[in-house]
């Protein structure tokens, strides 16, 4: 008899962001090309529109008034980024992206 892996997949859940992320290149708005989402091992932000001049410059993630995470992003990593977040305890957690020239995001995750 085969025997059978016991495996148990974790769900991706995106982060919901809010706030403003203007190209300042186009006159019309445009869709926000950042998204994130979290698997409760990794905090993934993806950038669809990399090769714009328009992106992710830096990225804190707050929990109880405190930054737990701080990182300046540079250019050439600005496309996807990952941020280990399997050790940092249970709790909800605040999530703040700055873009260059302008633009700021916020979105709000649970680790469980």
């Amino acid at each position: 008899m085969p025997a059978q892996a016991n495996t148990t997949e974790t769900p991706v859940k995106d982060v919901e962001l809010d706030g403003r992320w203007d190209d300042p290149i186009r006159s019309a708005t445009t869709n926000c090309p950042i998204t994130v989402f979290t698997d409760g091992y990794l905090l993934t932000v993806k950038n669809v529109s990399p090769d714009r001049d328009y992106r992710p410059s830096a990225l804190q993630i707050w929990q109880k008034g405190s930054v737990v995470y701080e990182n300046n992003i540079p250019e050439v990593q600005s496309a996807y980024i990952t941020i280990s977040i399997a050790n940092f305890p249970a709790g909800e957690y605040k999530l703040e992206i700055t873009g260059t020239p302008s633009g700021h995001l916020t979105g709000y995750f649970t680790q469980e």
